[in-house]
């Protein structure tokens, strides 16, 4: 119904209610009465014109102003009346309702009667809670290599299957990693159902059936696990390392918790004519270091052997037992047994190498020989670097029974073959022997140390090259005359000389630096310990020799071996003391898959914790003045690990993960308190906003404020950026100057 339409008068339709005869003779009444009519019809305050209205009345976008007073007293008690908005507050007002108690009829409450923004904050979300963090991990799969990557253009955010495991996830991403020159997918996984196992095919079903690949697997699982160092700790995050594979971590879920010996390596003399082996720049590096695994003790200390010689032990019934020494102390002698299942018993044994073998009484002292896990190390760092040509392991007893007049010198009655091939008495020897270069100095570090298990006495250590030690290059003996050179000479002092090396296989002559170190003065006697491969010479083959640092020359008079010294490449000490201490890791927990690992193939753990100690205690050392870095003796050579296992790579992948939420965190860059029951507390909330509280609390308290909640009030000043933009349609003429 209209305002003001024929529907809304009753005057309109007054004539028409009266007889034919008084619309004929009594217009004057008619008239009176529509007077009457339109009199009630257009005062407001009469009730004709308000009964003809009611349905408009009753609806608020188009009832009187002065009615407007009774549906904000029946819809809006209590709350703030604002005419302008009145009629869009009553219409709406139910939705307010609704949400009292709720963040959304909070944010209402304000825009509805103060066209305000707020800001709100829970302090409970700040509030220290714990174990309330969630962590979430990721999860991947590593399939076969495959070089189209246009393969799976179109899987990502499919759901994919497995065809054995019946597993079924969606695909968050797909990467391709280059790993051993092929192209590896790596698919990430989102809401996985069951867990995909390895060598089984993936497909998708949308629109077909498609096959996208058969999972190869990731590493899962370390099996067999050795702990190889102490003091690891659970807890400990270790990582995973592998011929292939990397990015791999674990966590320390079990250490051992009984004492057990374990071996430590120092370098207290590493001689010269060692190689550290590499694949690409000294292949033929051949220098090896070899431990005791069995000690014996002697009622006389003063018995001498012969390092290398053979000894054996009669245990009765003809059942011979063998071992190599090794090294030999004040108190006793290492060996090396051919068996460890057969060592040594307490009792005689006799020597087996000498021109009238000796029988010797012994006390035995085992060293890991139940469990076979023997310590061990590789050189791992050399300075002093010189490359030497030597034969490449001819030795001459493999061809003592072969007749100089032989057709070949490599034939039946050699040992082995001989490494030019084919030879005969007529062969120059540098086409018979074939010289190889190889790279050898001094020892500095260790590398791939174990240092066993169960150790009771520490071990003798024979570091040998096979290289130079079949040279028996010498340490050698200076005749040095002090008076017509003028130059002191001290114990420490190194002395020098550049000698010509005629160079076989380049057919060259290079000059070489011999290096020596004085390590004793008798008299007029330098005795001299080798740092290179080539001895100092006399007679106007070399240069002058010099002491370090000087040019002026040294009078030596004569030069002789010292022949109760080891030769180069065979002098070399090393100890391996045992030390007792807990914490090798018997178990671990993958935590970070990596990529590329291999099923089945060995891996080895590293503790970053460990590594970060012995780098502090090195600083430690380095950092008192008084310390010489060379002396510095490092509980971690290069190339150690601390523990080794098998790798379990059929599984699904798994990455470390990160924390989704941080409500247990500890740390000012969290911001989180701890529970006060009044401001921080599971039930309070803050408003902020540009009003005074005295103008809104009451009736937020009344309409909008959830029961049993806290409210803080806070002055905030919001400004809204009117963000409606303008456009000019206008043409700019260029600026011509």
């Amino acid at each position: 119904m209209l305002l003001n339409s024929p529907t809304t008068k009753i005057s309109y339709h007054v004539e028409r209610q009266f007889p034919a005869i008084y619309r004929e003779e009594a217009r004057e009444l008619i008239m009176l009465v529509e007077e009457y009519y339109k009199f009630l019809e257009t005062q407001t305050n009469q009730s004709v014109y308000n009964n003809r209205r009611f349905l408009e009345n009753i609806d608020i976008d188009r009832t009187m102003q002065s009615l407007l007073l009774f549906y904000q007293n029946k819809f809006l008690s209590g709350l703030p009346h604002n005419d302008e908005t009145a009629r869009f507050t009553v219409k709406n007002i139910l939705d307010l309702y609704r949400r009292k108690g709720s963040e959304e009829g909070i944010r209402l409450f304000f825009q509805m009667f103060y066209d305000q923004d707020i800001e709100m904050y829970y302090p409970s979300v700040d509030m220290l809670k714990p174990s309330a963090s969630r962590w979430k991990i990721g999860s991947f799969l590593q399939l076969y290599p495959n070089q189209n990557p246009l393969a799976f253009q179109d899987v990502v955010g499919q759901k994919i299957y497995g065809s054995l495991s019946k597993a079924e996830a969606f695909v968050d991403e797909v990467q391709f990693v280059s790993l051993y020159d092929a192209m590896i997918p790596v698919v990430f996984l989102d809401k996985v159902k069951g867990a995909f196992i390895g060598l089984e095919t993936i497909f998708t079903t949308e629109p077909t059936r498609i096959n996208r690949g058969k999972i190869y697997g990731s590493l899962t699982e370390a099996q067999a696990v050795v702990g190889v160092t102490a003091n690891n700790r659970v807890g400990d995050i270790v990582t995973v390392d592998a011929a292939k594979g990397y990015g791999g971590k674990a966590v320390v879920t079990r250490v051992s918790t009984t004492v057990s010996g374990e071996v430590t390596f120092k370098v207290v003399d590493g001689d010269y004519g060692y190689s550290a082996y590499d694949a690409n720049t000294n292949p033929y590096a051949d220098s090896h270091i070899i431990l005791s695994n069995q000690n014996f003790l002697f009622p006389n200390a003063n018995l001498e052997f012969v390092i290398e010689e053979r000894v054996a032990q009669d245990q009765g019934g003809n059942t011979w037992h063998y071992a190599t020494i090794i090294g030999q102390s004040s108190v006793g002698v290492g060996v090396l047994l051919d068996n460890v299942a057969e060592p040594f018993v307490s009792g005689d044994f006799e020597t087996l190498d000498r021109a009238n073998n000796e029988v010797y009484t012994i006390n035995v002292v085992s060293l890991a020989v139940a469990n076979n896990l023997s310590a061990s190390a590789n050189v791992g760092m050399v300075d002093n670097v010189q490359m030497v040509e030597v034969l490449a392991n001819d030795i001459i007893g493999d061809f003592l029974s072969v007749p100089l007049d032989a057709n070949n010198y490599s034939a039946y009655t050699a040992n082995v073959e001989m490494s030019g091939g084919g030879a005969d008495i007529t062969t120059p020897l540098n086409e018979a022997f074939i010289p190889v270069e190889v790279d050898v100095g001094r020892i500095t570090g260790l590398t791939n140390v174990f240092p066993g298990i169960d150790y009771n006495n520490n071990a003798y250590v024979l570091v040998k090259d096979n290289n130079t030690y079949p040279y028996r290059v010498k340490n050698q003996i200076l005749t040095y005359d002090q008076a017509s050179s003028g130059v002191p000479i001290f114990v420490g002092d190194l002395i020098l000389q550049t000698v010509p090396i005629t160079r076989f296989s380049a057919n060259t002559v290079d000059d070489i630096l011999v290096q020596g170190v004085v390590t004793q003065i008798v008299d007029k006697y330098l005795y001299v310990k080798l740092r290179s491969f080539f001895q100092f010479t006399l007679g106007g083959v070399g240069g002058p020799i010099t002491r370090e640092e000087s040019t002026v020359p040294l009078t030596i008079e004569a030069i002789h071996n010292d022949d109760f010294a080891r030769p180069v490449g065979f002098d070399a000490i090393i100890t391996a003391d045992a030390d007792f201490a807990l914490g090798r890791i018997e178990a671990v927990k993958i935590t970070n898959s990596g990529i590329g690992y291999q099923h089945e193939a060995p891996v080895t753990f590293t503790n970053p914790r460990l590594v970060a100690l012995e780098e502090q205690a090195y600083a430690d050392w380095i950092a008192d003045a008084n310390n010489d870095p060379e002396d510095y003796v490092s509980t971690r050579p290069q190339g150690t690990f601390d523990g080794s296992a098998i790798a379990g790579a059929r599984g699904q992948g798994l990455t470390e993960g990160s924390w989704v939420t941080n409500t247990s965190h500890i740390g000012f860059e969290h911001g989180k308190r701890i529970q006060n029951s009044d401001y921080y507390q599971d039930y309070s909330y803050e408003v902020a906003t540009s009003l005074n509280e005295r103008v809104y609390l009451e009736e937020l308290y009344d309409t909008a404020h959830p029961a049993g909640i806290k409210l803080f009030t806070k002055f905030a000043l919001f400004e809204r950026i009117n963000t409606d933009i303008e456009v000019y349609d206008e043409i700019i003429d260029d600026y011509q100057g």
